[in-house]
């Protein structure tokens, strides 16, 4: 990767950090994930890819994301845990990740998520409720998550 290239690559990442910043903000206001920021993050993943020169992980975080979005759909449809916006930010955050960074975007999204739970617990953060059912924005703390994961590309860790 030459310097522009890897300017450019970090800058996508930038870009992408700040929509799940956006992300975050309008699943905390009103439980909603829009399609638009869900192909925008799919959109910038494929043009930090071609920066990147990073092909071959590429395929390999794709077949991760179709594994990931497969195992997570029984939760969504059957069994009502979460919404499609969640599952698909929950898919895409394992395209970014792939196989170098799934498991720490797991433990980081069951930490910020546990901690989301506990800010609502002790009422510092909204819940929201639509007759009998209590409902929590977990698609936040999955897009910090991510930003997380970003910080970790970008320092190389």
């Amino acid at each position: 990767m030459t310097l522009t290239s890897g300017f450019f690559a970090n800058a996508v990442l930038v870009v992408a950090a700040i929509i799940l910043l956006l992300v975050a903000i309008e699943n905390l206001r009103e439980l909603k994930i829009r399609n638009a920021f869900i192909v925008a993050l799919i959109c910038l993943f494929a043009l930090y890819v071609a920066l990147a020169g990073e092909w071959r992980e590429a395929w390999r975080n794709l077949m991760l994301a179709i594994v990931a979005f497969i195992i997570l759909l029984p939760f969504y449809r059957p069994l009502g845990w979460f919404g499609g916006g969640l599952l698909k930010l929950l898919t895409v955050g394992f395209l970014w990740s792939g196989e170098r960074y799934a498991i720490s975007f797991i433990v980081l999204a069951l930490i910020f998520c546990g901690l989301s739970y506990l800010l609502a617990r002790l009422g510092l953060l909204r819940v929201h409720h639509q007759g009998e059912a209590t409902y929590l924005a977990f698609g936040a703390p999955i897009a910090v998550a991510l930003i997380a994961i970003f910080i970790m590309r970008w320092t190389g860790y």
